[in-house]
């Protein structure tokens, strides 16, 4: 539907405008920056909003993730999932096919990612390059070590993107607990876990949808 939306001009809407502006600086030579060292054929992709607010994780992420992988290369972009979402489908198959196409000539042969919509959209979309989660890829090779938080009662939120995703779900409870935290479910977990109401830019369009689904998952 959105992209029958966009195909007819009817989409995007104007209260779109900031989450196309985000993707816009997202992509742009100012903010987007490859390095592939020599023999790389696997690149750390945090995604735009982790590496955006969390920089210093980002790098001490990249810095341990290199000692086991030395010649990782780091990829900083967007997928462009936003526009995939609003149904801006040729928009989105120049721009993330342009970047995944590049990567591909350049040797890479698979991505390891921080963000839950960027492993959709690269699993989805991303052949010939695999995908992986960092969190499975951490839950296997080890995290750094760190002094553990005994007994604190954390409670995890699944991103709806990766209820499907077992391995993932199960690798962060993993990591949670191996840092000595103690997990406790929400009702709604897992396969069954509720949006955050920020699916599909709702919240731009109909802010009270959104609020109401926040709310849901505020109060479990």
């Amino acid at each position: 539907m959105r992209r029958a939306a966009v195909d007819r001009g009817a989409a995007p809407l104007p209260a779109h405008r900031g989450i196309m502006a985000y993707e816009g600086r997202g992509v742009s030579k100012k903010y987007s920056w490859y390095s592939l060292p020599q023999g790389c054929d696997m690149v750390f992709f945090p995604g735009c909003a982790f590496s955006g607010t969390r920089m210093d994780t980002t790098l001490a992420l990249y810095d341990a993730l290199k000692k086991l992988t030395p010649t990782l290369g780091m990829v900083l972009d967007c997928c462009c999932k936003p526009s995939h979402d609003l149904g801006r489908e040729v928009y989105f198959d120049a721009m993330f096919g342009e970047m995944k196409d590049w990567l591909a000539r350049q040797g890479v042969a698979s991505v390891l990612v921080v963000c839950p919509n960027c492993f959709k959209v690269f699993k989805q979309y991303g052949a010939p390059l695999t995908v992986t989660s960092v969190y499975d890829w951490l839950a296997e090779k080890g995290v750094p070590a760190a002094s553990p938080d005994m007994g604190r009662i954390v409670t995890i939120h699944d991103p709806c993107v990766l209820r499907n995703e077992p391995s993932i779900l199960d690798a962060v409870r993993k990591l949670a607990t191996g840092q000595g935290y103690a997990v406790e479910e929400m009702p709604h977990s897992r396969e069954k876990t509720v949006c955050c109401g920020e699916g599909g830019t709702v919240g731009a369009v109909a802010p009270h949808f959104s609020a109401a689904w926040r709310a849901v998952r505020k109060k479990e």
